[in-house]
């Protein structure tokens, strides 16, 4: 009989904070090769706050070229997203720490290439601007009950504005005064509703009483409840743009941030971003 292979127990990882959304950043060619057939494992357990390093996801990064790198991104359950906007600053913001010249760089999602700005870097804080691109109202195959008139709908009682920026997205416009106590448990409801063949993310808003800036809850798909989110925070400008009910910036308040800035226009969507790098550190794996 065989005897069962040792996996290495050391990875390198560095965790990045952006807005209280936090991942683990780690390069392709700190992964073991033992590693590469067990990613999903090693995902599930490193973001493990109980048991593992913590996060709400893992980004895995692969240099292509001077200033162009490979950008995967995984949920905490394991399975792979299309994007990320707060994963993409903190890869960024692990770059553009460790190259003092650079001023930006391109990521190759799986939805195609996306562009980070540096703005500033003053260690551990880095501030960038992330193109988070195209919003798509008509994506039928994340929202296959869509209509020919974007319109929103309703399930279980809870109206939402269905859009795609890469990932998809349920934004639910609330009045003002709903109860903030009441924010989530609605997105929690409409996230597990089976009518997203995809999973969906869901976002709970609500207007200030100064204009163009509103209040944001997350409910993630893979993850859950989340401090913030970038792709989050451009599904809700591309919805208040679609329906006129903002300028070409909104500012968002959530748990994790005072103030995310979103601008641009519907065709390309930007998010003014502050990442901080956490920990530099080694898992040490338990197999």
């Amino acid at each position: 009989m065989s005897p069962i292979p040792t996996l290495p127990r050391r990875i390198s990882i560095i965790k990045t904070v952006s807005g209280g959304n936090d991942f683990l950043q780690l390069d392709h060619f700190d992964l073991p090769a033992e590693w590469r057939s067990r990613f999903t494992e090693l995902v599930v357990r490193t973001c493990d706050r109980n048991n593992g390093m913590g996060a709400d996801g893992l980004v895995i990064r692969k240099r292509v070229s001077p200033g162009t790198y490979d950008f995967h991104i995984f949920n905490r359950d394991g399975r792979e997203a299309e994007l990320s906007g707060n994963g993409m600053a903190g890869c960024a913001a692990v770059l553009f720490t460790r190259h003092p010249g650079l001023k930006a760089l391109k990521l190759l999602t799986a939805i195609g290439s996306r562009r980070v700005e540096c703005r500033n870097r003053e260690f551990p804080l880095v501030e960038m601007t992330v193109e988070i691109g195209p919003a798509d109202f008509h994506n039928l195959r994340q929202f296959p009950f869509l209509e020919t008139r974007w319109k929103s709908y309703t399930r279980d009682g809870i109206e939402f504005f269905p859009v795609s920026v890469g990932n998809p997205h349920a934004v639910c416009i609330l009045p003002r005064g709903f109860p903030e106590k009441d924010m989530v448990p609605l997105g929690e409801r409409l996230e597990n509703n089976p009518v997203f063949p995809e999973g969906i993310n869901v976002e709970m808003v609500r207007p200030t009483e100064r204009e163009n800036k509103w209040e944001a809850r997350f409910v993630e798909r893979g993850v859950g409840v989340t401090q913030s989110s970038s792709t989050g925070c451009a599904a809700v400008f591309a919805v208040l743009q679609q329906r006129r009910m903002a300028a070409d910036w909104v500012e968002l308040t959530t748990p994790g941030c005072a103030g995310i800035k979103v601008n641009g226009t519907i065709n390309a969507i930007k998010v003014e971003n502050t990442t901080r790098i956490v920990y530099k550190g080694e898992y040490v794996s338990q197999v």
